[in-house]
């Protein structure tokens, strides 16, 4: 889609040494990260630990910084009132609300859950994680309470799952995994089917789509259907990182420095 104009936004941020903020198995320790709720709101992680928030207009709102467990693996704002930080080193998931506040941590350890790679936000306010020793998608609530157990996946597949991205959309649950493509299941942690998908962990998600950069521009891809689409990149936009496709806009890093773009 061709730019009709371009806003100006550029937030000047913190210089990045070598990092690792992690999101699936996607961080090369060299980068910071940006991810977009579906409020509009932006958030970077950078090689600290520092998490920050940012209106839509690009104007900083919370900032929260905690290297005491390690890196952060997975950050999740798929639910802008329960900011999720999970830090496998120590299987700890921590829960922020809106203003990046700590509400609680649950330390999987203790429900007995030690190779936890991901996790993510359920639509309920609850929490999905694969235990990749029993080979289940279990989804806990905010005490730390598993509220259900299915069947194992290996009963499906006939070999382990290593998923390394989970995603819930209306009702469905994604999870993205190197060996098997994208394995479905439903509201219930019900495993229902499986896709192809080769393009690996380097992607952006907003609301039901999955963003990639290729040679001829980004590749949009639905969850939902399974179809792709092209958006061609104008040559001020092809240097740029962490693309995200947001109604009307393309919001991405170039650098250290966040950038708008708008296509009406």
């Amino acid at each position: 889609m061709r730019c009709i104009y371009y806003i100006a936004l550029v937030l000047t941020l913190c210089q990045c040494g070598p990092s690792k903020s992690a999101l699936g198995t996607k961080t090369s320790l060299q980068k910071m990260h940006l991810f977009v709720d579906e409020l509009l709101q932006m958030y970077t992680l950078k090689f600290n630990n520092t998490i920050t928030k940012y209106d839509k207009t690009g104007q900083k709102l919370f900032e929260i910084s905690d290297n005491t467990l390690g890196p952060i693996n997975v950050l999740d704002v798929s639910n802008p009132l329960q900011i999720l930080a999970f830090h496998k080193n120590f299987q700890i998931v921590k829960i922020f609300d809106r203003t990046l506040t700590l509400n609680s941590r649950i330390d999987l350890n203790q429900l007995n859950l030690f190779e936890i790679r991901t996790v993510a936000s359920a639509n309920d306010n609850r929490i999905w994680v694969f235990d990749e020793l029993n080979q289940e998608l279990l989804k806990i609530d905010k005490n730390g309470m598993i509220q259900g157990r299915n069947n194992d996946l290996r009963l499906r597949l006939n070999t382990n799952a290593t998923p390394y991205k989970i995603i819930e959309f209306q009702n469905t649950v994604y999870l993205f995994d190197k060996a098997h493509g994208i394995l479905i299941f439903n509201a219930f942690g019900e495993y229902v089917s499986q896709r192809e998908f080769v393009q690996g962990d380097d992607f952006t998600y907003w609301q039901g789509s999955l963003v990639f950069k290729n040679a001829d521009g980004l590749a949009i891809y639905d969850l939902t259907t399974g179809e792709s689409s092209m958006q061609e990149l104008g040559t001020d936009q092809s240097t740029g990182e962490e693309y995200h496709r947001v109604d009307d806009k393309l919001i991405y890093l170039e650098g250290n420095t966040i950038r708008i773009h708008s296509f009406n």
